[in-house]
């Protein structure tokens, strides 16, 4: 007699020979019945769970938070309404001639330069290769004298007059490179001398008028960022922290400073600040060192330590505002979501906000002026470092958030007019009240800007992403 197959055995055997019909089979499905019969009288036998009253904390929330993490995010900045900022005033605008540094000086602070309240293009010029998804540009301009100098993302460096008019130009890549090889550099002026920094590792002085060759000097690696040059001595970092100091007149090294390597940096990167008694060195390390000026003998050290707990970017330890030196306070910020101020004698801490700077602060009277690594315009207390306002500015270029890459860069502030100017890679230059941080105007900057402004002889000048020169009046 054949046995009898449970119904599901059946229809399953009219199309595979698995279940054909053996007492190995049925044995099987008895034990089958009989394990899912006693997980069943398990089951019903069970205490029902105790669930513990209490706020549910995700474990990967950010400590501190105050609801728990998603898989998606839905907006990385948070609205925070602050209380009403103190009153601002500002010293009045002067006409300043020249531009020789970031931010205008080898301290990166420049008195309040005058331009006009409403600016509209006057003209642009080429300068050279613009930005690549390989190549950047990452030399702010530099001005002096009634020209205006800049370099491409492959190392040509060129001099306009204030008409745009070309009056030289000069390749600084070496004949045994190509100039596809690298990016990056920086620019600084002295006297009659231009000193150009490059990718290739080298620190190039050139003739204000002619752009014929003073000096060169080659380093051991690649310095990306501008040099600075006060009192006969031109200070740069190379990209495997090293500190240099070499004479202006003939490019000999004076002394050099090493620090502890580091795994990450920016293009570009900071430059060092000087006066005349203390060198600052920012490290991408995260490290300020200050040094004697002629001996390069280190007079203190201290770290911008800190990051935000929820961004991956923050692992970066490369500073990347230049130090700031405004009387006996030094300000420098990093990527990571930190701004210090430091005591200049010392290096001791006056206080940390916990707002990074993409590029140097602009202090001014009670306040300091920064664009923050989130994409804000933040003002800072300059006593306490309380953040007085925040604005937001454009921040991720596509808007669904699946999408969410790439961020619009903002370049700035630069406090002019009375008013505190950003250009963005969006193609906008806009301005803002110093006071409120009230959008005043937007100006419309074509490929949008890769530099930071500057302003000179009430002319404000920017280098947009297409490698081009632009002056507005």
């Amino acid at each position: 007699m054949n046995p009898v197959l449970p119904k599901f055995a059946l229809e399953s055997a009219k199309t595979t020979s698995v279940f054909a019909p053996s007492r190995f089979g049925l044995k099987k499905a008895a034990h089958l019945f009989a394990g899912l019969a006693m997980v069943a009288l398990l089951a019903a036998c069970a205490k029902d769970e105790v669930i513990l009253p209490g706020e549910r904390i995700g474990l990967r929330a950010p400590f501190g938070a105050q609801e728990p993490a998603t898989a998606m995010v839905v907006e990385t900045r948070a609205e925070v309404t602050l209380p009403p900022a103190p009153s601002f005033s500002a010293r009045r605008p002067v006409t300043n001639s020249a531009w020789t540094h970031s931010n205008g000086s080898p301290q990166h602070h420049i008195d309040h330069p005058a331009l006009a309240q409403t600016i509209r293009p006057l003209w642009s010029v080429d300068i050279g290769e613009g930005d690549s998804r390989k190549y950047r540009i990452s030399t702010t301009p530099v001005a002096k004298d009634g020209r205006i100098f800049t370099m491409d993302s492959q190392s040509l460096v060129m001099a306009h007059n204030t008409s745009g008019a070309l009056l030289w130009k000069r390749n600084l890549t070496p004949i045994t490179d190509s100039p596809e090889d690298v990016s990056g550099g920086g620019l600084a002026i002295s006297g009659d001398i231009l000193v150009a920094t490059t990718g290739f590792g080298e620190m190039v002085a050139l003739d204000v008028k002619t752009g014929g060759e003073v000096w060169a000097q080659r380093v051991d690696a690649n310095i990306a960022s501008p040099p600075t040059i006060l009192n006969g001595l031109v200070y740069a970092i190379s990209r495997n922290n090293v500190a240099w100091a070499v004479n202006l007149s003939d490019g000999r090294v004076k002394w050099q400073l090493a620090n502890a390597p580091s795994v990450s940096g920016i293009i570009g990167g900071a430059a060092p600040a000087a006066t005349n008694d203390v060198a600052i060195f920012p490290f991408s390390t995260g490290e300020m060192i200050a040094t004697f000026p002629q001996g390069g003998v280190r007079l203190w050290s201290t770290t911008i330590s800190g990051r935000r707990v929820d961004s991956a970017y923050a692992g970066i330890t490369d500073i990347t505002s230049e130090p700031v030196i405004l009387g006996n306070t030094v300000y420098a910020g990093n990527a990571s979501g930190r701004t210090i101020k430091f005591n200049r004698a010392n290096g001791d801490v006056v206080w940390t906000a916990q707002e990074g700077a993409y590029g140097p602060v602009w202090p001014e009277g009670n306040s300091v002026f920064l664009v923050n690594d989130q994409s804000a315009l933040v003002r800072l207390s300059a006593a306490t470092g309380e953040t007085l306002w925040k604005v937001d500015l454009p921040y991720f270029v596509e808007e669904k958030i699946k999408k969410r890459k790439t961020i619009y860069a903002h370049y700035g502030p630069v406090l002019a007019g009375g008013r505190l100017w950003v250009g963005s890679s969006d193609g906008v230059l806009r301005s803002f009240d110093p006071q409120n941080g009230q959008l005043l105007s937007t100006v419309p900057l074509p490929e949008g800007a890769t530099t930071a402004p500057i302003v000179v002889n009430n002319t404000l000048y920017i280098v947009t992403g297409d490698g081009a020169l632009r002056a507005y009046r």
